[in-house]
Order: structure tokens, then sequence, then C-alpha cells
């Protein structure tokens, strides 16, 4: 295009509304597109306040909470197939709790969350191929069982290598990664915000496959391979040797029409009993995990939209009998199966639930506004419940708990060529 596009008129709402953005931000894209040769720069911050009531874990102070920052700069400079980027993420957190349960899923100061090379290009087949090696934070479907933290302070990323295969409306994932180990994560470095280099957790590693088919009615079709691999490096652990095999179905949210979702995972394998490294004990592993959700949005400018949803996970029926009954979210970010507050390691760690996403039936249901403004809101109260009272951790069982939060947050991005405005909400 060759007149600018962006204008005083078009400037002037998005401004009015910016301090209204929560949790979605202002953001400035470009037309062109972003294979083009050149810098694309992408910048964001978000601030939130968090409190815990009634504190479920012993030997801490009966409340928390804290202001928590986070601030990101992704940079990637292309140059016909060739691809150099890093993303820097500056995660602090003030005014905390004197007895809080902070650890180092709330700060991570000045670091390089991601660093890597890569390469896009044309295949033989009329398929495109796209490979990373380096520092990385993908996610692999809806993201649950790897992928990357979005309300988190902190989100999760690995080091190693993901190639991508595309032709027409098929997409072929492989992937090998080890997570990174979040540092530091004692609560006095914490509370200073002090900055460690995060190290690559060599002792776990994921490899596997992702498959993602888009059909002509507008759904998509996921299936994939997961095999988790884990011993003690520097860590104590337990030695996880899993699989994961699963599928997804997805009918994307449209004005005026229903969605829906669809995702079943079975995993099997061993771990040890407990991440004692003298522990000789190997408990067989055999787990299930489901998710539903059926939702319909309504027209307007404002496209509310209302979902009921339902989580399972399966849990261990019998701590005796040898076998091990948990699913394992593996590498991915809890919130991708609950959405905060029900599980999410939010702000202090796991701080509303302590049962992560293992042995739970959680019905629930979900409503979302987005007004013509830069902010948007969404409610979802949900009934998380233990499949079993011995999945219940000691010092817990019959405590109630109530946590609150509140955040704000704006972004921009700069692609080759004019700017327009946006907005992602």
């Amino acid at each position: 295009m060759d007149s600018p596009i962006w204008q005083r008129r078009a400037l002037a709402p998005w401004l009015a509304c910016l301090g209204l953005s929560a949790p979605g931000g202002l953001l400035w894209a470009s037309e062109a597109s972003a294979e083009a040769d050149g810098l694309s720069v992408d910048f964001s911050h978000r601030t939130r306040y968090e409190a815990l009531h009634n504190q479920f874990r012993p030997g801490l102070g009966g409340s928390d909470s804290g202001v928590v920052l986070r601030t990101r700069l992704a940079a990637e400079y292309a140059r016909g197939g060739f691809r150099l980027g890093g993303e820097l993420l500056d995660a602090r957190a003030y005014d905390l709790a004197p007895r809080s349960s902070a650890d180092g899923n709330l700060v991570d100061a000045f670091e390089p969350l991601t660093a890597y090379v890569g390469w896009d290009g044309a295949v033989p087949g009329d398929q495109t191929l796209s490979l990373r090696l380096g520092r990385l934070a993908p996610t692999l479907g809806a993201g649950r069982l790897l992928g990357r933290n979005g309300y988190r302070n902190t989100p999760n990323a690995f080091t190693g290598a993901m190639a991508t295969l595309t032709r027409g409306e098929r997409r072929l994932e492989l992937f090998a990664l080890s997570p990174q180990q979040r540092l530091p994560n004692d609560f006095e470095a914490v509370r200073d915000n002090e900055w460690d280099l995060d190290e690559e957790h060599a002792g776990v590693r994921v490899l596997g496959a992702y498959l993602t088919q888009h059909s002509r009615a507008g759904d998509q079709l996921e299936a994939y391979g997961f095999v988790l691999r884990e011993r003690d490096d520097g860590l104590a652990t337990r030695n996880r040797r899993l699989q994961t095999l699963g599928g997804r179905w997805l009918r994307a949210p449209a004005p005026g029409a229903w969605d829906g979702e669809l995702e079943a995972a079975a995993q099997w394998g061993e771990v040890r009993a407990t991440a004692a490294a003298e522990d000789g004990a190997v408990l067989d592993a055999r787990a299930q995990f489901f998710h539903a959700a059926l939702g319909v949005t309504g027209e307007g400018p404002w496209a509310p939209r209302v979902a009921a949803l339902l989580d399972f996970a399966s849990g261990d029926d019998d701590p005796t009998d040898n076998r091990w009954g948990r699913f394992d979210a593996l590498l991915g970010p809890c919130a991708a199966i609950w959405v905060p507050p029900a599980c999410s390691p939010t702000c202090f760690g796991e701080i509303f639930d302590p049962r992560r996403c293992a042995s739970s039936l959680s019905p629930g249901r979900r409503s979302r506004r987005r007004p013509p403004c830069a902010a948007c809101g969404s409610i979802q109260p949900r009934t998380p419940k233990s499949a079993l009272a011995s999945e219940i951790p000691p010092g817990i069982a019959g405590t109630t708990w109530a946590g609150s939060s509140m955040h704000a947050s704006f972004g921009a991005r700069r692609l080759a060529g004019p700017w327009t405005g946006a907005l992602p909400c």
C-alpha cells in the first residue's frame, strides 16, 4: 500500500482505551508479510497484582501478595531462508509478603529466554520446511503437554531442535527438546530480583511428533505422540519414562455459531516410586486425560461467548499396588488445561491448586466479552474435585482458600513495512 495506514483518526480510539487494557493490550503490526527480508520486533509489558488469603501450605504466612512485572522484547532477522532470532525476558516481583511462597516461577530477571538459528524454504513434494535450533519456546496444539505459559510470569522454554513440514492444510512438527531450569529458585534471591542465567536440564528429554490437519469444513484435527525420558542429573527426579498418545478436535469460535473442542490422551510407561536416588522401586504407569468444551458466540461488536467445560485427569487409585495412575502433563503449562485461577502455576507457583492437573474431575463454564475497545475480559468459575481423598496433599484437607488477580498489559510490534493498528484481544 502506497499511502500510510497509521492515521490520527485510527489512533485516537485505541489510545483512549489503552488504560483499560486487561488482559489484552494495544498492538501495532505491519501489513507486510513476516516472510519478507528484514528485522521484526515484538515488545510487550504486563503488570499484575495477586493476593492469596488462607494460605494452604504449612510453614508459611496466612496470606500472600505481591506486584509482578513482565517485560519481553523479541526480534528476528530474516534474509532469504535464513533466520536468526531471540527473546529477552525480564520478570520481577515487588512487595512480596514476608513469608511468601514465591519461587522461580515468579522471577527471571533479564533472561535470554530464546536464542535460535533457523531456515525456512521449499522442499520437494510441494512442501515447505522450517528448521529451528537453539533455545526455543514452542506451543504444540493447545499447549497442554508442551507449551508456553501465558498467565504465569515466567514462560516455559526449552533447548533443542524443531522441524516443521507443511503441505497445504497439513502440518507435521518433529521435536527433540530439554526444558530450561529457571534460576534463581530460592526465596531470598527471588525477593531481591537477583540475576542468574537459566540452565538446560539435560536429564529431561522429550521427543515426538505433532500432526495438524485442517478439514474443508474448517475444523482442525490433531494427532500426537510424546516420549519423555528423565534421569537424575544434578536434580533429584522420579526417572519418568513415559509415552503419551493423543488426539484433538477443534472448531474455532465464530460470531453466530457453535464451537467446540475435544482432546483425549493415554499415557503409559514407568516412574520411580520417589525422587530419592537410593529408591529402587519402579512403578508401572497407566493414566488418561480428557477435555471437552462446547460454546456459542453471539453477533455484534461485543462478540459475547459462553462455553461449558469438562476436564478429567486420572489419579492413583491405590498407593500400595505398585502402579502409578496419575496423569502427567509432561512439559505443558497447567493453565492450558484449567485456565487461571483454577490450577495454573501463577505468580506464587501453584497458588490456587496444589494438585496440579492430575486426580481431578472439573466441570466449569466460561463467559467472555470483547468490547470495541482495547479491553478484554472473561469469567470462568471452576469446580475442581479430587478423584480420591488420598490424592489431597497432607495438611490441606478441610482447608479453604481464596485468591484474586488483577493485571494490565500493553504491547507493540514492528515488522517491515508501514504501521497499522490491530487488536489481538
